[in-house]
């Protein structure tokens, strides 16, 4: 199917690229032009165009040119507005419209010419009248403008320079600034819009074999006052005007489903050469902003894109070019006797430019105001895809017959980037993968990618034959496939099956006719040697499982003495265990021994209590252990503890680890304590408090000293703190005095009494 769209839309474009030479030259404004005659256009000023908006110009197939017109004119001065006029090749008049025939001066699309459906030497100029067409006065006749009209010129006559056969036909009044054509669906008709100023519908016609058709009315289904450009996209599948998006039916002429995209300044507006995007200039206070719309987006509305503006601009027509970019006049508000021509490159693309400034067109005339308008054409000719999509095809099966594959990115000039590193603009194919390429234009990076599959499965090979061979016995290896192949063992043989002597691996290659192969082996045992390997623990620990894995070549069945008939059994205990084991050519038996291990039993033989100054030889009852490790980093079987604090020991063997602890304190030492026995407070440095000296941690401290008779004449719960020898701040004569010290340590209670000798 994509196949068939790639040939579809080549088709289209070489049929484009043609028609495309009938809008080659263009006259416009007051003399100007460009001549895309050899690509690139050219800037012309030997045009006798008078016209400040509207003009149209036609040139045969081959690009020359025919003639041209600014569609209709005025009576009134300056007399260097032109009457309307219709223009030969040589820029001479062909026809003088006198100012009362045809369209307007100031009309925006004030003219369109077609080919006739019937003769290939005849046109149709259709022209269109002005929203000013009073200026001059209301010609005798004319009380509503002269509206829609059409000439008919004949290119045989007058030496090829052509004459008007038809002059002037009215074909509908009042309607005003407005005029579109495209062709029609059936390749050889064209259709003809315009909007009907009483009702603000649109009126369409027929130009056919039989001429110019009677008007069919199609609703405009909005509400709309203003006369605007009318835009009939290149394929003919979209049309605008007023800032409004219908659909337009180029085979019916039905104008339907209005959206409604600006409410502004419509004046500015293209579609893209492949029609998908429109282009509008929104008019600012101080700018005309370049925009677009994705007409093929779900929120057409919504797709509005800013891609640059022309600050202290007003923006002019549009139109589609020869060379796939849209052309755009404008001039400055303070420079109004410079008007500009921009170009949007890239138009179908996802990344458009605005090129400022391509040509310039200056004069000095102190009643022209600067011209705004471009020829007005039947956008068809100009549609294309060019250098827009890359189109690798549908996905494609590679096989042996149809050969290699040939993938063609198209975009001829451009620059290429292949997955597989290719940078040319093909390239061939050979094997199964998904291939992608990104192609770089002027207008950007576009890419596309294509799957491509094998449809030649590789050939299915399967070896059989026994495996396991008795001594001095031989087996017959045969490979078998489902496909027409060659065989290649590794032994060198090329049939399908071979006779093996000797054990070894063996290895079959098959190919197919297209050069696919497969590989399968097998692995021949001589069972010339009674051997039996059991793999596993030699013992079991107290408690747990282990497994023995066995294994013989050959080996059919294994049988357990335990009635297991699996090569893997599990065991939870130490014992002989038998097994035989049964191959092609015999039983063979063995057995295996499995110990008991109990697990490691460890105790600390000690008290908890480590005085002061004293170590203590920490001992242990220990039981199947093999490795010792004491939480202070010692590995033997005993350590000698000299601090107070946790002890702990990790005892292992080969089945697990056991602990035990030991928390060392200074519990119930009397050398904890020291309190001495007199004290003498006469700040001489030496003695002068009393202070019970405490080197072993305790808890709950609570010191009392009680004179002869019982009174409480001191007391402390702060170790370190002392008594000086004074009562209620006055110095206590010397005497004996009976002290108390209760105190804890881990968590039991102590209290120690005794006196001591006040000297003073």
């Amino acid at each position: 199917m994509r196949k068939l769209q790639l040939t579809l839309a080549l088709s289209i474009l070489v049929f484009s690229l043609s028609a495309q030479k009938e809008g080659n030259i263009w006259y416009f404004g007051y003399g100007f032009g460009l001549d895309f005659s050899n690509g690139d256009p050219v800037a012309l000023f030997d045009g006798a165009m008078q016209t400040f908006e509207g003009c149209a110009s036609r040139c045969d197939i081959d690009g020359n040119l025919l003639f041209y017109s600014n569609g209709g004119g005025r009576t009134s001065s300056p007399a260097n507005i032109s009457s309307g006029t219709i223009w030969n090749s040589n820029n001479n008049l062909m026809y003088d419209m006198q100012g009362l025939e045809g369209g307007g001066y100031s009309a925006a699309q004030s003219s369109v010419i077609l080919p006739s459906p019937t003769n290939t030497n005849q046109y149709y100029l259709f022209t269109m009248e002005e929203d000013e067409f009073d200026i001059d006065g209301i010609p005798v006749g004319q009380e509503q403008g002269r509206g829609l009209s059409y000439f008919k010129i004949d290119m045989s006559l007058n030496g090829g320079l052509g004459e008007v056969i038809t002059a002037d036909e009215n074909l509908h009044v009042p309607t005003y600034e407005s005029l579109a054509a495209t062709i029609h669906g059936n390749g050889n008709d064209y259709w003809v819009v315009i909007v009907d100023n009483n009702t603000r519908d649109f009126f369409v016609y027929q130009v056919n074999d039989s001429g110019v058709s009677n008007p069919v009315l199609r609703p405009r289904g909005i509400n709309s006052n203003f006369s605007y450009p009318i835009k009939i996209s290149p394929k003919g599948n979209r049309l605008t005007e007023a800032g409004v998006l219908y659909n337009f039916n180029r085979n019916t002429g039905n104008i339907t489903s209005p959206r409604t995209l600006l409410n502004l300044n419509a004046y500015s507006v293209s579609f893209s050469p492949n029609s998908r995007y429109l282009y509008f200039g929104e008019q600012g206070t101080d700018k005309t902003i370049l925009t677009r719309f994705d007409t093929e987006s779900s929120d057409i509305a919504s797709s509005r894109e800013v891609i640059d503006s022309l600050d202290n601009s007003f923006g002019g027509l549009m139109q589609l070019a020869p060379d796939g970019k849209i052309y755009w006049v404008s001039y400055e508000t303070d420079n109004p006797q410079n008007a500009r021509i921009h170009t949007i490159d890239c138009p179908n693309s996802s990344g458009p430019s605005l090129v400022k400034n391509v040509f310039t067109f200056s004069w000095n005339d102190n009643f022209l105001p600067p011209f705004l308008g471009l020829p007005n054409f039947t956008d068809n000719i100009f549609q294309n895809e060019i250098s827009e999509e890359v189109d690798l095809g549908e996905d494609m099966v590679l096989d042996c017959v149809t050969g290699p594959i040939v993938l063609d990115a198209g975009n001829e000039g451009a620059t290429y980037l292949w997955s597989t590193g290719a940078t040319s603009q093909t390239i061939t194919v050979t094997q199964a993968d998904t291939y992608r390429v990104t192609v770089t234009t002027e207008c950007g990076m576009i890419s596309d990618e294509v799957v491509i599959t094998d449809d030649n499965p590789v050939p299915n090979i399967v070896i059989a034959g026994e495996t396991s061979v008795c001594p001095g016995g031989s087996t017959i290896l045969t490979g078998a496939s489902n496909e027409e192949v060659n065989y290649l063992w590794s032994t060198g043989n090329t049939s399908n099956s071979i006779e093996v002597l000797s054990p070894g691996l063996y290895t079959l290659t098959v190919t197919d006719l297209c050069d696919a192969s497969n590989v399968d082996s097998i692995e021949v045992l001589f069972l010339d040697q009674e051997s039996i390997e059991i793999v596993g623990p030699t013992a079991v620990c107290e408690g747990e499982s282990i497994q023995l894995t066995a294994s013989s070549p050959g080996a059919e069945s294994y049988t357990w003495s335990n009635g297991n008939t699996e090569a893997v059994i599990e065991i939870t205990f130490g014992g002989t265990y038998g097994l035989s084991v049964t191959n092609a050519c015999e039983e063979i038996d063995t057995i295996i021994t499995i110990g008991e291990s109990p697990r490691p039993n460890v105790e600390i033989i000690s008290n908890h209590i480590l005085c002061p100054g004293d170590n203590k030889v920490l001992e242990l009852n220990a039981e199947n252990v093999t490795n010792y490790n004491w939480s202070n980093g010692f590995s033997g079987s005993s350590i000698t503890a000299r601090e107070w604090g946790w002890y702990i020991i990790e005892a292992s063997n080969d089945c697990g680890t056991t602990t035990d602890s030991l928390l060392l304190l200074p519990t119930g030492c009397d050398n904890c304590i020291y309190i001495p026995n007199a004290f003498s407070p006469n700040e001489d440095g030496r003695n002068d408090l009393f202070t019970p000296i405490v080197v072993c941690p305790l808890e709950d401290y609570h010191l009392q000293v009680f004179s002869r008779w019982g009174a409480l004449v001191y007391e402390s719960t702060e170790q370190g703190a002392g008594w000086s020898g004074d009562f209620k701040n006055e110095p206590m004569n010397p005497d004996l005095f009976i002290w108390q010290l209760q105190y804890k340590q881990a968590g039991q209670k102590f209290i120690k009494e005794g006196d001591v000798l006040l000297v003073r």
